[in-house]
């Protein structure tokens, strides 16, 4: 098949399902949050205009989601600029009256990247979640500070370091 015939597939499958996971998504709740962004996969985003010029564009700089503990996803959107958490906040404080209304616990803990420079924004709309860093850039940050992380004992203290953490 070509490249434009998998992606007609793809594209129709998602439109024949697309109501179903929406509802699906909408009843999810978690006390465990983890927010994700993907910069590169906006970049291959384009739209052609439809004024005739068959000019092109790219409409969205970042697509993120929104996990619970069981790898759920229980928000995703794409963003025309790069500052995720600034552009989400709305989305953060509809998600907590979701949360609450389906009954689940408004105290949550948040994973992210970067959660010091992000950790006041994700507060100003759900002022009760912990936000703390995400385990694997926790584990990144080892690896970067290690003298030499690729010799038998660097890479034995990554390795019991991600099996303290994530076990």
């Amino acid at each position: 098949l070509s490249a434009g015939r998998i992606e007609s597939i793809q594209r129709t499958y998602f439109l024949d399902r697309k109501e179903f996971m929406e509802a699906s998504m909408l009843q999810q709740t978690g006390r465990v949050l983890s927010l994700d962004f993907f910069y590169p996969l906006a970049k291959r985003i384009w739209v052609t205009k439809n004024d005739g010029s068959r000019e092109r564009f790219q409409p969205y700089k970042c697509i993120g989601d929104i996990k619970n503990e069981h790898g759920q996803i229980v928000w995703f959107g794409v963003l025309p600029h790069s500052e995720f958490v600034a552009a989400i906040g709305s989305h953060l404080k509809n998600l907590r009256e979701r949360f609450i209304y389906l009954g689940a616990n408004k105290y949550v803990v948040i994973y992210v990247d970067n959660c010091c420079s992000v950790r006041n924004k994700i507060k100003e709309a759900w002022p009760e979640a912990l936000v703390l860093l995400d385990p694997w850039h926790w584990l990144k940050r080892w690896r970067d500070i290690l003298r030499d992380p690729n010799t038998e004992d660097g890479r034995l203290f990554l390795v019991l370091m991600s099996r303290a953490v994530l076990v």
